[in-house]
Protein backbone atom coordinates (compact mmCIF):
# COMPACT_ATOMS: atom_id res chain seq x y z
CA UNK A 1 0.00 0.00 0.00
CA UNK A 2 1.28 3.79 -0.95
CA UNK A 3 2.10 5.92 1.83
CA UNK A 4 -0.76 8.37 0.98
CA UNK A 5 -3.30 5.05 0.86
CA UNK A 6 -1.65 4.14 4.26
CA UNK A 7 -1.75 7.34 5.89
CA UNK A 8 -5.67 8.14 4.63
CA UNK A 9 -6.37 4.60 5.82
CA UNK A 10 -5.11 5.12 9.42
CA UNK A 11 -6.75 8.96 9.41
CA UNK A 12 -10.21 6.83 8.80
CA UNK A 13 -8.99 4.14 11.51
CA UNK A 14 -8.19 6.75 14.41
CA UNK A 15 -11.36 8.41 13.55
CA UNK A 16 -13.63 5.36 13.73
CA UNK A 17 -11.58 4.27 17.29
CA UNK A 18 -12.91 7.67 19.06
CA UNK A 19 -16.52 6.89 18.15
CA UNK A 20 -18.78 4.25 20.00
CA UNK A 21 -19.38 1.72 17.15
CA UNK A 22 -17.51 -1.43 16.87
CA UNK A 23 -15.48 -1.87 13.44
CA UNK A 24 -13.63 -4.53 11.94
CA UNK A 25 -10.78 -3.98 9.32
CA UNK A 26 -11.30 -6.61 6.59
CA UNK A 27 -8.18 -7.61 4.21
CA UNK A 28 -10.02 -8.75 1.11
CA UNK A 29 -7.80 -9.75 -2.50
CA UNK A 30 -8.96 -11.36 -5.65
CA UNK A 31 -8.03 -15.01 -6.27
CA UNK A 32 -6.66 -15.75 -9.31
CA UNK A 33 -6.25 -12.01 -10.44
CA UNK A 34 -2.71 -12.64 -11.88
CA UNK A 35 -4.21 -14.88 -14.72
CA UNK A 36 -6.94 -12.48 -14.76
CA UNK A 37 -3.88 -9.78 -15.96
CA UNK A 38 -2.70 -12.07 -18.26
CA UNK A 39 -5.82 -13.46 -20.05
CA UNK A 40 -7.57 -10.11 -20.35
CA UNK A 41 -4.83 -7.41 -20.51
CA UNK A 42 -3.97 -4.66 -18.17
CA UNK A 43 -6.89 -2.42 -19.12
CA UNK A 44 -9.44 -4.81 -18.54
CA UNK A 45 -7.64 -6.09 -15.31
CA UNK A 46 -7.91 -2.46 -13.72
CA UNK A 47 -11.50 -1.94 -14.71
CA UNK A 48 -12.38 -5.27 -12.63
CA UNK A 49 -10.57 -3.54 -10.04
CA UNK A 50 -12.32 -0.63 -10.48
CA UNK A 51 -15.98 -2.04 -10.85
CA UNK A 52 -15.39 -4.39 -7.81
CA UNK A 53 -14.39 -1.32 -5.90
CA UNK A 54 -17.20 0.73 -7.05
CA UNK A 55 -19.86 -2.10 -6.63
CA UNK A 56 -18.54 -2.36 -2.72
CA UNK A 57 -18.71 1.67 -2.20
CA UNK A 58 -22.02 0.71 -2.56
CA UNK A 59 -22.82 -1.96 0.08
CA UNK A 60 -20.59 0.41 2.34
CA UNK A 61 -22.71 3.07 5.10
CA UNK A 62 -21.45 6.48 5.43
CA UNK A 63 -18.85 5.73 8.48
CA UNK A 64 -16.97 2.60 6.41
CA UNK A 65 -14.53 3.17 4.00
CA UNK A 66 -12.68 1.01 1.35
CA UNK A 67 -9.29 1.24 0.54
CA UNK A 68 -6.98 0.09 -2.32
CA UNK A 69 -3.98 -1.21 -1.79
CA UNK A 70 -1.46 -2.82 -4.38
CA UNK A 71 -2.50 -4.64 -7.30
CA UNK A 72 -5.88 -6.57 -5.53
CA UNK A 73 -5.41 -6.35 -2.28
CA UNK A 74 -8.27 -3.81 -0.66
CA UNK A 75 -8.63 -3.02 2.74
CA UNK A 76 -12.00 -2.42 4.49
CA UNK A 77 -13.17 -0.47 7.80
CA UNK A 78 -16.89 -1.43 8.32
CA UNK A 79 -18.87 -1.54 11.27
CA UNK A 80 -21.21 -4.01 13.42
CA UNK A 81 -22.89 -4.47 15.79
CA UNK A 82 -22.57 -8.14 16.63
CA UNK A 83 -19.99 -10.68 15.11
CA UNK A 84 -22.10 -13.30 14.85
CA UNK A 85 -24.65 -10.91 12.49
CA UNK A 86 -21.69 -9.88 10.47
CA UNK A 87 -20.52 -13.32 9.66
CA UNK A 88 -23.69 -14.57 8.87
CA UNK A 89 -25.60 -11.89 7.07
CA UNK A 90 -23.47 -9.17 6.10
CA UNK A 91 -20.64 -10.77 5.16
CA UNK A 92 -23.02 -12.85 2.94
CA UNK A 93 -24.58 -9.73 1.29
CA UNK A 94 -21.25 -8.48 0.36
CA UNK A 95 -20.11 -12.11 -1.78
CA UNK A 96 -23.32 -12.07 -3.38
CA UNK A 97 -22.91 -8.65 -4.69
CA UNK A 98 -18.74 -9.31 -5.66
CA UNK A 99 -20.38 -12.67 -7.56
CA UNK A 100 -23.00 -10.58 -9.66
CA UNK A 101 -20.68 -7.81 -10.04
CA UNK A 102 -21.31 -6.12 -13.28
CA UNK A 103 -18.86 -6.85 -15.38
CA UNK A 104 -18.85 -8.89 -18.44
CA UNK A 105 -15.42 -10.63 -17.54
CA UNK A 106 -16.00 -11.63 -13.93
CA UNK A 107 -19.84 -12.40 -14.00
CA UNK A 108 -20.38 -15.27 -11.30
CA UNK A 109 -16.73 -15.80 -12.23
CA UNK A 110 -14.65 -14.19 -8.75
CA UNK A 111 -13.41 -15.40 -5.80
CA UNK A 112 -12.06 -13.61 -3.17
CA UNK A 113 -10.61 -14.49 0.40
CA UNK A 114 -11.29 -12.03 3.42
CA UNK A 115 -9.02 -11.62 6.52
CA UNK A 116 -11.16 -10.32 9.14
CA UNK A 117 -10.43 -8.82 12.59
CA UNK A 118 -12.49 -8.01 14.75
CA UNK A 119 -11.37 -4.92 16.86
CA UNK A 120 -11.68 -5.82 20.08
CA UNK A 121 -9.87 -2.98 21.83
CA UNK A 122 -9.71 0.95 20.89
CA UNK A 123 -6.28 0.81 22.52
CA UNK A 124 -5.38 -1.49 19.41
CA UNK A 125 -2.85 0.48 17.01
CA UNK A 126 -3.51 0.79 13.06
CA UNK A 127 -0.77 -1.13 11.97
CA UNK A 128 -1.22 -3.94 14.41
CA UNK A 129 -5.02 -4.08 13.36
CA UNK A 130 -3.82 -4.41 9.34
CA UNK A 131 -1.26 -7.20 10.24
CA UNK A 132 -3.63 -9.10 12.23
CA UNK A 133 -6.38 -9.15 9.36
CA UNK A 134 -3.60 -9.75 6.36
CA UNK A 135 -2.16 -12.43 8.82
CA UNK A 136 -5.56 -14.39 8.92
CA UNK A 137 -6.44 -14.06 5.54
CA UNK A 138 -3.65 -16.12 4.74
CA UNK A 139 -4.33 -18.38 6.97
CA UNK A 140 -7.36 -19.74 5.77
CA UNK A 141 -7.49 -23.47 5.08
CA UNK A 142 -9.69 -22.75 1.76
CA UNK A 143 -6.94 -19.85 0.48
CA UNK A 144 -6.26 -22.00 -2.86
CA UNK A 145 -9.78 -23.27 -3.44
CA UNK A 146 -12.33 -21.75 -5.94
CA UNK A 147 -14.66 -20.49 -3.09
CA UNK A 148 -15.23 -17.39 -1.44
CA UNK A 149 -12.85 -17.96 1.50
CA UNK A 150 -12.93 -15.83 4.91
CA UNK A 151 -10.70 -16.06 8.51
CA UNK A 152 -11.66 -14.45 11.44
CA UNK A 153 -8.72 -13.43 13.46
CA UNK A 154 -7.99 -15.44 16.87
CA UNK A 155 -5.29 -15.50 19.08
CA UNK A 156 -4.87 -19.52 18.63
CA UNK A 157 -4.91 -19.31 14.74
CA UNK A 158 -1.47 -16.71 15.88
CA UNK A 159 0.05 -19.22 18.43
CA UNK A 160 -1.11 -22.51 15.97
CA UNK A 161 1.45 -20.54 13.27
CA UNK A 162 4.22 -19.75 15.80
CA UNK A 163 4.40 -22.95 17.16
CA UNK A 164 3.94 -24.58 12.92
CA UNK A 165 6.54 -22.46 12.51
CA UNK A 166 9.08 -23.22 15.58
CA UNK A 167 8.66 -27.05 15.06
CA UNK A 168 9.96 -26.20 11.50
CA UNK A 169 13.53 -24.77 12.71
CA UNK A 170 13.28 -27.24 15.63
CA UNK A 171 12.55 -30.24 13.59
CA UNK A 172 15.58 -29.33 10.96
CA UNK A 173 17.98 -28.49 13.50
CA UNK A 174 17.63 -31.41 16.28
CA UNK A 175 19.51 -34.06 14.39
CA UNK A 176 22.62 -31.58 14.53
CA UNK A 177 22.05 -31.64 18.02
CA UNK A 178 21.57 -35.31 18.69
CA UNK A 179 18.27 -34.88 19.81
CA UNK A 180 16.42 -37.75 17.84
CA UNK A 181 15.69 -41.03 19.06
CA UNK A 182 15.32 -44.04 17.88
CA UNK A 183 12.93 -46.43 19.00
CA UNK A 184 11.59 -50.08 17.89
CA UNK A 185 8.11 -51.55 18.66
CA UNK A 186 8.43 -54.96 18.80
CA UNK A 187 6.43 -57.53 16.36
CA UNK A 188 4.64 -60.54 18.25
CA UNK A 189 4.15 -64.14 16.54
CA UNK A 190 0.57 -65.31 17.34
CA UNK A 191 1.46 -68.81 17.30
CA UNK A 192 4.47 -68.64 19.76
CA UNK A 193 3.69 -65.59 21.35
CA UNK A 194 7.39 -64.27 21.49
CA UNK A 195 8.87 -61.04 19.40
CA UNK A 196 10.30 -62.00 16.29
CA UNK A 197 10.94 -58.73 14.68
CA UNK A 198 10.20 -55.01 15.23
CA UNK A 199 9.70 -52.11 13.91
CA UNK A 200 12.07 -49.00 13.81
CA UNK A 201 10.41 -45.35 14.83
CA UNK A 202 11.47 -42.24 14.79
CA UNK A 203 11.35 -39.86 18.01
CA UNK A 204 12.14 -36.41 18.95
CA UNK A 205 13.74 -34.87 22.17
CA UNK A 206 12.01 -31.65 23.31
CA UNK A 207 13.58 -30.57 25.93
CA UNK A 208 12.91 -33.23 28.87
CA UNK A 209 9.92 -34.57 26.73
CA UNK A 210 9.49 -36.67 23.84
CA UNK A 211 7.15 -35.36 21.21
CA UNK A 212 4.47 -37.40 20.09
CA UNK A 213 5.32 -38.67 16.12
CA UNK A 214 1.96 -36.64 15.26
CA UNK A 215 3.48 -33.67 16.38
CA UNK A 216 6.77 -33.24 14.33
CA UNK A 217 6.05 -35.82 11.63
CA UNK A 218 3.61 -34.32 9.86
CA UNK A 219 6.08 -31.35 9.60
CA UNK A 220 8.96 -33.42 8.43
CA UNK A 221 6.61 -34.63 6.01
CA UNK A 222 5.77 -31.13 5.03
CA UNK A 223 9.21 -29.51 4.54
CA UNK A 224 10.76 -33.09 2.85
CA UNK A 225 13.41 -33.64 6.11
CA UNK A 226 11.49 -36.86 6.43
CA UNK A 227 13.91 -37.93 3.56
CA UNK A 228 16.92 -37.51 5.64
CA UNK A 229 15.74 -38.66 8.63
CA UNK A 230 14.59 -42.16 7.35
CA UNK A 231 18.10 -42.86 6.13
CA UNK A 232 19.31 -41.48 9.39
CA UNK A 233 17.03 -44.26 11.08
CA UNK A 234 17.98 -46.57 8.44
CA UNK A 235 22.09 -46.05 9.10
CA UNK A 236 21.53 -46.45 12.98
CA UNK A 237 19.39 -49.80 12.76
CA UNK A 238 22.38 -51.56 10.20
CA UNK A 239 24.92 -50.30 12.52
CA UNK A 240 23.43 -51.37 15.50
CA UNK A 241 22.84 -54.77 14.42
CA UNK A 242 26.27 -55.15 12.78
CA UNK A 243 27.43 -54.41 16.26
CA UNK A 244 25.34 -57.09 17.88
CA UNK A 245 26.61 -59.38 15.29
CA UNK A 246 29.83 -58.83 15.99
CA UNK A 247 29.47 -59.48 19.45
CA UNK A 248 27.68 -62.78 19.01
CA UNK A 249 24.27 -61.81 20.23
CA UNK A 250 21.20 -63.09 18.46
CA UNK A 251 19.54 -60.78 16.03
CA UNK A 252 15.63 -60.53 14.82
CA UNK A 253 14.62 -58.74 11.33
CA UNK A 254 14.16 -54.96 12.06
CA UNK A 255 11.98 -52.61 9.76
CA UNK A 256 12.46 -49.09 8.69
CA UNK A 257 9.91 -46.69 6.81
CA UNK A 258 10.22 -45.28 4.03
CA UNK A 259 8.50 -42.48 2.77
CA UNK A 260 6.79 -41.41 -0.32
CA UNK A 261 8.64 -38.27 -0.62
CA UNK A 262 11.96 -40.69 -1.75
CA UNK A 263 10.06 -41.45 -4.90
CA UNK A 264 11.05 -37.95 -6.05
CA UNK A 265 14.64 -39.04 -5.40
CA UNK A 266 15.71 -41.47 -8.15
CA UNK A 267 18.94 -42.35 -6.71
CA UNK A 268 17.42 -43.32 -2.76
CA UNK A 269 17.80 -47.02 -3.47
CA UNK A 270 21.72 -46.58 -4.15
CA UNK A 271 22.18 -44.33 -0.81
CA UNK A 272 20.98 -47.68 1.30
CA UNK A 273 22.74 -50.00 -1.02
CA UNK A 274 26.45 -48.13 0.20
CA UNK A 275 25.26 -48.28 3.96
CA UNK A 276 24.75 -52.09 3.69
CA UNK A 277 28.13 -52.61 1.86
CA UNK A 278 29.42 -49.98 4.42
CA UNK A 279 28.62 -52.21 7.09
CA UNK A 280 29.11 -55.73 4.99
CA UNK A 281 25.61 -56.18 6.33
CA UNK A 282 23.56 -59.44 6.73
CA UNK A 283 20.16 -58.53 4.91
CA UNK A 284 18.23 -61.34 6.48
CA UNK A 285 17.63 -59.21 9.75
CA UNK A 286 16.61 -56.09 7.30
CA UNK A 287 13.14 -54.93 6.01
CA UNK A 288 11.60 -51.73 4.43
CA UNK A 289 8.17 -50.99 5.25
CA UNK A 290 6.00 -48.51 2.24
CA UNK A 291 3.29 -46.11 2.99
CA UNK A 292 0.21 -47.64 1.90
CA UNK A 293 -0.59 -44.70 -0.04
CA UNK A 294 2.30 -45.38 -2.36
CA UNK A 295 0.78 -46.83 -4.75
CA UNK A 296 0.54 -43.23 -7.02
CA UNK A 297 4.29 -44.18 -7.58
CA UNK A 298 3.37 -48.21 -8.37
CA UNK A 299 5.87 -48.43 -11.07
CA UNK A 300 8.64 -46.34 -8.67
CA UNK A 301 7.68 -49.10 -6.68
CA UNK A 302 7.84 -52.08 -8.38
CA UNK A 303 11.66 -50.73 -9.12
CA UNK A 304 12.76 -50.34 -5.58
CA UNK A 305 11.10 -53.69 -4.51
CA UNK A 306 13.20 -55.28 -7.03
CA UNK A 307 16.31 -53.09 -5.92
CA UNK A 308 16.02 -54.52 -2.37
CA UNK A 309 14.83 -57.82 -2.76
CA UNK A 310 18.45 -58.37 -4.92
CA UNK A 311 20.02 -57.08 -1.61
CA UNK A 312 18.06 -59.27 -0.04
CA UNK A 313 16.34 -56.88 1.82
CA UNK A 314 12.54 -57.98 2.86
CA UNK A 315 9.80 -56.31 1.86
CA UNK A 316 6.34 -54.50 3.34
CA UNK A 317 3.27 -52.34 2.56
CA UNK A 318 2.63 -50.27 5.43
CA UNK A 319 -1.01 -49.00 6.86
CA UNK A 320 -2.86 -51.59 4.38
CA UNK A 321 -7.00 -50.42 5.02
CA UNK A 322 -6.35 -46.91 6.02
CA UNK A 323 -8.01 -44.61 2.52
CA UNK A 324 -7.99 -46.27 -0.75
CA UNK A 325 -5.67 -49.32 -0.82
CA UNK A 326 -5.38 -50.62 -4.05
CA UNK A 327 -5.52 -54.59 -4.62
CA UNK A 328 -3.67 -53.85 -7.69
CA UNK A 329 -0.10 -53.13 -5.43
CA UNK A 330 -0.95 -56.64 -4.32
CA UNK A 331 -1.16 -58.64 -7.79
CA UNK A 332 1.52 -56.42 -9.59
CA UNK A 333 4.03 -55.98 -6.73
CA UNK A 334 6.43 -58.91 -5.43
CA UNK A 335 5.77 -57.64 -1.68
CA UNK A 336 6.93 -60.08 1.17
CA UNK A 337 4.41 -58.79 4.16
CA UNK A 338 1.11 -56.59 4.56
CA UNK A 339 0.62 -54.86 7.29
CA UNK A 340 -2.95 -54.28 8.16
CA UNK A 341 -3.59 -51.10 9.63
CA UNK A 342 -4.46 -49.91 13.06
CA UNK A 343 -7.77 -48.20 12.21
CA UNK A 344 -9.06 -51.40 12.20
CA UNK A 345 -8.88 -51.83 15.74
CA UNK A 346 -9.55 -48.31 17.07
CA UNK A 347 -12.54 -49.75 18.72
CA UNK A 348 -14.03 -53.32 19.38
CA UNK A 349 -14.61 -55.09 16.31
CA UNK A 350 -18.53 -56.15 15.08
CA UNK A 351 -18.99 -58.76 12.92
CA UNK A 352 -18.85 -56.81 9.65
CA UNK A 353 -15.53 -55.78 10.85
CA UNK A 354 -14.25 -59.17 11.03
CA UNK A 355 -15.55 -60.38 8.09
CA UNK A 356 -13.58 -57.45 6.25
CA UNK A 357 -10.25 -58.68 8.19
CA UNK A 358 -10.89 -62.70 7.22
CA UNK A 359 -11.38 -61.92 4.10
CA UNK A 360 -8.37 -59.64 3.12
CA UNK A 361 -5.96 -61.71 5.25
CA UNK A 362 -7.28 -64.90 3.73
CA UNK A 363 -6.49 -63.11 0.51
CA UNK A 364 -2.79 -61.78 1.09
CA UNK A 365 -2.01 -65.10 2.35
CA UNK A 366 -3.45 -66.95 -0.12
CA UNK A 367 -1.03 -65.14 -2.35
CA UNK A 368 1.96 -65.91 -0.36
CA UNK A 369 2.41 -62.67 2.10
CA UNK A 370 2.36 -62.67 5.64
CA UNK A 371 0.30 -61.19 7.78
CA UNK A 372 0.84 -58.60 10.37
CA UNK A 373 -2.09 -56.14 12.12
CA UNK A 374 -0.71 -53.34 14.01
CA UNK A 375 -2.38 -51.05 16.74
CA UNK A 376 -3.53 -53.98 18.35
CA UNK A 377 -4.46 -53.20 22.33
CA UNK A 378 -7.03 -56.29 23.53
CA UNK A 379 -7.03 -59.24 23.93
CA UNK A 380 -9.63 -60.50 22.03
CA UNK A 381 -8.23 -58.74 18.88
CA UNK A 382 -5.58 -60.80 19.44
CA UNK A 383 -7.08 -63.97 19.81
CA UNK A 384 -9.45 -63.13 16.80
CA UNK A 385 -6.32 -62.44 14.43
CA UNK A 386 -4.37 -65.88 15.84
CA UNK A 387 -8.09 -67.79 15.34
CA UNK A 388 -8.08 -66.39 11.29
CA UNK A 389 -4.28 -66.87 10.26
CA UNK A 390 -2.77 -63.34 11.01
CA UNK A 391 1.00 -64.37 11.31
CA UNK A 392 1.83 -61.66 13.69
CA UNK A 393 0.63 -58.56 15.51
CA UNK A 394 2.24 -55.11 16.81
CA UNK A 395 0.90 -52.99 19.40
CA UNK A 396 0.38 -51.88 22.74
CA UNK A 397 -1.03 -54.80 24.05
CA UNK A 398 2.13 -56.66 24.05
CA UNK A 399 4.63 -53.50 24.10
CA UNK A 400 4.87 -50.17 23.23
CA UNK A 401 7.68 -48.49 21.04
CA UNK A 402 10.86 -48.44 23.38
CA UNK A 403 14.74 -47.10 23.01
CA UNK A 404 16.60 -49.54 20.27
CA UNK A 405 18.77 -50.06 23.66
CA UNK A 406 15.79 -51.55 25.56
CA UNK A 407 14.40 -53.30 22.77
CA UNK A 408 17.94 -55.28 22.34
CA UNK A 409 17.96 -56.06 25.77
CA UNK A 410 14.75 -57.59 25.41
CA UNK A 411 16.13 -59.63 22.55
CA UNK A 412 19.04 -61.03 24.67
CA UNK A 413 16.94 -62.23 27.11
CA UNK A 414 16.22 -65.85 25.66
CA UNK A 415 12.68 -66.16 27.12
CA UNK A 416 11.06 -63.54 25.03
CA UNK A 417 12.50 -64.69 21.10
Amino acid sequence: MSRDKLSRCKKYYQAAMLSDKFYALINMNIKKFRYMNYAYGKKEADKILQDLENTIKKFLADNEIIVRGNADDFFLLVSYISKKDFERNRLIELIDLIFDIDNNYVYHNIYTSFGIYFIDSKEIKFEEALEKAQFCRLMSHSLDRRVFSYEIYEQSIYDDYMHSCYLEEYTAKAKDRGEYRVYIQPKIDLKTRKIIGGEALLRLQDHNELLPASEFMPMLNKNGYVRIMDYYVFKSVVSALKERMKQGKKNVRVSVNISNSFFKQDQYVNEYSKVIKEYNMDTRYLEVEFMENINIHKGALKENIRAFHEMGVCCSLDDFGNGFSNFEVLKECDLDVIKIDRCFFIEEMNDLNKEILRTIIHLIKSIGMKVIAEGVERKEDVDFLASIGCDAVQGFYFYKPMPMEEFFALIDDSDAV
